[in-house]
This record gives C-alpha cells, structure tokens and sequence, in this order.
C-alpha cells in the first residue's frame, strides 16, 4: 500500500498544471550536483499521512547517470527517461533552489533536489505535498 502512494506522489508531480506563481530562471541546465549514483528510498513525509521509514533492501530504487535515470518500485522498473537539474524559485521557500526536471516536463510542481555525499532528498514545491529521501547504495 505504500509503494503505491509514494508511486502516487511521484507522479502526482508530473501530472499537476504548473503554478504561474513559480518563476523559473534562465540557466536550465546546472550539472555537477552529484545526482549520479544509486539511491534507495529511506524516508517518506506526506503532509496528510505522516512519514514512514523504509528499511534497506525495500527495492525502491532511483539509479541516474549523468543524464538518464531509472526507477523501481519493489524491484521492478516502473519508469525510466533522461532528467536534467534547473534553477527555479521555490514557491514554499521563495528562493532559488536546484529543481529536477524528468522527461523534459516543466507542466507539473516543481521537483527540488538537495544531494550530500549518502543522501538525496526530492522535495515536492506544494503545500502538503512532502518529501522524499533516498540513501546512496552505490
């Protein structure tokens, strides 16, 4: 049941209309962000539901090349494409911030990206819509 709500939120992101409000800069392409690698789900915020802790081998998995990544859902490939890394201006933090883009898509909420050297963080730019962060397995 939680794979499919954290499935939910991902591409909830992707399906929303853009908010006008939103002011997306000109530099669309930052590389050098240390997105490459493979992550696994660890924890899990929602606004409605809480947060949930994942143990490691839950097969929830990004991998990303400098260009392409690769999701799995319990082991299996759900979703795969090219992602790049744009400045855009956060509506909940009214500042400019890293945005991940996949498959080219700006129409939906915004996607920030945070990464240190074990973890990545994919925060979703609407209120109540939550987080998501990965632990670096390779």
């Amino acid at each position: 049941m939680t794979k499919y709500l954290l499935l939910l939120i991902l591409f909830a992101g992707f399906a929303c209309k853009k908010d006008s409000s939103a002011t997306v800069e000109d530099t669309p392409v930052v590389m050098g962000t240390g997105v490459p690698g493979t992550w696994e789900l660890r924890n899990q915020i929602n606004g409605w539901t809480g947060a949930t802790k994942y143990p490691g081998g839950n097969g929830h998995i990004y991998v990303f090349t400098a260009d392409h990544y690769q999701m799995y859902a319990a082991g299996a490939l759900v979703k795969q494409g090219v992602y790049t890394i744009a400045k855009k201006t956060s509506v909940l933090q009214n500042k400019v911030m890293d945005a991940i883009v996949f498959d080219n898509d700006t129409s939906g909420i915004s996607t920030f990206v945070d990464v240190s050297s074990t973890q990545l963080t994919l925060s979703f730019d609407a209120y109540d819509a939550g987080s998501v962060t990965y632990e670096r397995i390779k």
